[in-house]
């Protein structure tokens, strides 16, 4: 019975067009044994945002949503940068990354706001995990990537390793 109210009513939230995807500041509504869901990733904002009131605010949002937050920062004429884009948009790191929550920014658009919060680099990609309780850069970074296919492969390790070392802010 308690089987097929549940599935019963998560039809209906199917239907109504909430999914147990996180996307924005949606409640992710999950069941035990749930497919991983998708890699949370917000994207850029306009040139007059404040990047590290904005940082703070969604690092606090992922927080609730039992997500870790890290910034990226890239740019559209950055291959390594596209390619990454476009194997989360394509899904493609849901299994790897779905437990982290990417706050988004265009280092073209928002370089001045990048500087004040710490957040500067010589190489994009730039991922960076941020103090929780100021919004600015912790200093725990990787930046930089191969160009070509390899690109995302060469993230990920990287990424990994810089998770595993971090330590509580």
């Amino acid at each position: 019975m308690f089987t097929a109210v549940l599935s019963m009513l998560l039809s209906l939230v199917t239907v109504s067009g909430v999914s147990g995807e996180q996307t924005g500041a949606q409640t992710d509504i999950r069941v035990p044994g749930d497919p991983p869901r998708q890699v949370s990733w917000m994207s850029p904002g306009p040139p007059q945002m404040n990047v590290k009131a904005t940082i703070f605010e969604q690092s606090a949002w992922a927080v609730e949503q039992k997500l870790r937050p890290i910034v990226y920062v890239g740019a559209k004429w950055c291959e390594p940068c596209e390619r990454f884009k476009d194997a989360v948009k394509k899904k493609r790191l849901n299994r790897q990354l779905s437990d982290l929550h990417f706050i988004e920014f265009d280092l073209d658009i928002h370089r001045d706001g990048l500087q004040l919060a710490g957040y500067q680099s010589r190489m994009i990609p730039l991922f960076c995990l941020p103090d929780n309780k100021t919004g600015k850069s912790s200093g725990q970074c990787i930046q930089g990537s191969v160009k070509g296919p390899g690109a995302v492969g060469n993230l990920l390790p990287r990424l990994k390793q810089m998770l595993e070392s971090e330590t509580p802010k």
